[in-house]
């Protein structure tokens, strides 16, 4: 475990819901491991990591006060990060899957760039899972996206 202080290196709009902060950090993680955030104007708060390589990012659906500190935050800012924390998730079997729904998939989407991989994404919405498919185009062997509303994928209520 470590802490440090990091430099936001970039934002993105993963979907209607959520963003993407990515920073350097060189502390080593592996997927499904968490972190504790911290910048000012905000409490510390427990993040999944949806990078786990030496540009760390971490993915977050934007629910309250503490997630919209955090994402008005703008390239160049820095924040406080600790861990990483758990035990992450056992690749060592030869085929994967993994299924992940909703903000629950940001933790996931590190071991797709495993071998081998199937996913099952699920979401309230379309809004919500659209940037899982191509994720899952790019590494999945096979991949499958299931919406509350049928918007995308499968319709699964």
């Amino acid at each position: 475990m470590s802490e440090a202080i990091v430099t936001v290196k970039s934002i993105e709009q993963t979907n209607k819901y959520s963003k993407t902060i990515k920073f350097d950090w060189d502390a080593e993680a592996r997927p499904g491991q968490f972190i504790m955030v911290w910048c000012p104007g905000m409490d510390e708060i427990p993040l999944s990591l949806s990078s786990v390589d030496d540009e760390k990012s971490i993915t977050f659906k934007v629910i309250g006060p503490d997630t919209e500190a955090l994402a008005s935050k703008s390239v160049g800012d820095k924040l406080r990060v600790r861990g990483p924390y758990g035990n992450g998730y056992d690749l060592s079997s030869k085929r994967v899957l993994v299924v992940g729904g909703g903000i629950g998939i940001a933790p996931i989407t590190p071991v797709l760039k495993c071998k081998d991989v199937d996913a099952v994404f699920a979401a309230r919405d379309a809004g919500e899972v659209a940037y899982a498919d191509p994720l899952g185009e790019q590494y999945c062997k096979n991949h499958w996206i299931c919406t509350d509303d049928g918007s995308m994928g499968e319709h699964c209520n």
